[in-house]
């Protein structure tokens, strides 16, 4: 990708922890998805997922230590393992399999994503959130998987809740409907106006809009398989509302080693779409954009410059949305969420 084969030396700091490093990317652009199931329909194609892995692959050998051995990668092109729900499954295990203190995890993945029913209770809203893998069941009538796609409760038992204290997880949720798609404790709830969108690349196909795509982010809100309060719920802990200490901050290995850090950064609040271009999906493309030059990041300044990048990555479309006349579409707005509480991290450098 352009801008990511600079010779020059990475500059971007990693914890000061010793220990291995293992990252799963995952991409699906479910061009033959039919295939996989011969049931349903299959979900609308997205051109540019393929590209994302790549994206973060560099990234991390680039300037957080990874090696290229470290990355597994999952894509349906016919040349990596094929991302079905199973192969998923087996490759998270795969990944935190010795896992121990001082291991570094990235969970990345780039596709679908929607809504489904609760079945459990745990979600106020009724709601959990899903990704879909290659063999999902899809029904184009409902614009909605129906069968064999992984709910954030799978995600959270499967990866996790089986790593032992002092790892570092970090997620990427590049889909739909992402928000709380880790299912994490503390989410911040970011009270910034939302920013209007100028362009948008059908999560479906440039040339066929669905007809969600010509909704706002309001509208789509109102949809059944939608959040009426995107993120926010009882089980859900905002920023200042932890207990409040006069005690100096720990340092990063220190709050680590007290216990396992998972953060999990999404492409959007669970009740919206995403927008994705042929150069990849755009939670991605931000995070490429903003680590590509070395400079380093806490948590809090990382999620600001990420919402500023994907406005600013939006804005060239307007034109050629209202054109078609698809209505207008609100900015999808990065969502933070911690397995620990969200102002105890927010200061702490980001490191994959």
């Amino acid at each position: 990708m352009p801008g990511l084969d600079k010779p020059e030396a990475a500059t971007c700091a990693a914890p000061s922890m010793s220990g291995s490093k293992k990252a799963l990317c995952i991409a699906v652009s479910y061009k033959d998805a039919i295939q996989r199931t011969q049931r349903g329909d299959p979900p609308p194609v997205l051109s540019g997922t393929h590209r994302d892995p790549e994206t973060i692959k560099r990234l991390l050998t680039r300037f957080f230590g990874y090696q290229e051995s470290d990355i597994t990668i999952l894509k349906d092109d016919g040349k990596h393992i094929l991302p079905t729900r199973e192969n998923i499954f087996k490759a998270i295990d795969d990944l935190i399999v010795d896992a121990k203190e001082g291991d570094r995890f990235v969970f990345h993945f780039s596709g679908h994503g929607g809504q489904v029913p609760d079945t459990n209770g745990d979600e106020d809203d009724g709601l959990d959130e899903t990704i879909y893998p290659v063999d999902v069941v899809y029904d184009a009538g409902k614009e909605d998987a129906i069968d064999n796609y992984i709910v954030d409760d799978e995600i959270k038992e499967r990866l996790i809740d089986k790593l032992p204290a002092g790892t570092v997880l970090t997620i990427i949720l590049d889909a739909c409907h992402s928000g709380t798609g880790a299912d994490l404790e503390y989410v911040h709830d970011s009270d910034e106006e939302e920013q209007e969108l100028k362009e948008m690349w059908s999560p479906a196909s440039p040339s066929k809009p669905r007809v969600w795509e010509s909704l706002t982010i309001e509208q789509t809100s109102k949809r059944p398989n939608s959040r009426s309060n995107p993120i926010l719920g009882s089980k859900i802990k905002r920023v200042g509302e932890g207990d409040k200490s006069d005690a100096t901050p720990p340092t990063r290995l220190e709050y680590i080693r007290a216990d396992k850090l998972v953060t999990s950064w999404a492409a959007c609040i669970d009740s919206e779409i995403e927008v994705e271009c042929s150069a990849g999906g755009m939670l991605t493309q931000a995070f490429k954009k903003v680590l590509e030059n070395g400079q380093t990041y806490t948590h809090a300044e990382l999620k600001e410059v990420l919402g500023k990048q994907i406005v600013k990555s939006t804005l060239p479309a307007k034109k050629h949305f209202q054109e078609r006349g698809w209505g207008k579409l609100n900015c999808p707005r990065p969502v933070l969420s911690s397995s620990r509480s969200i102002d105890e991290i927010l200061h702490l450098p980001f490191s994959f």
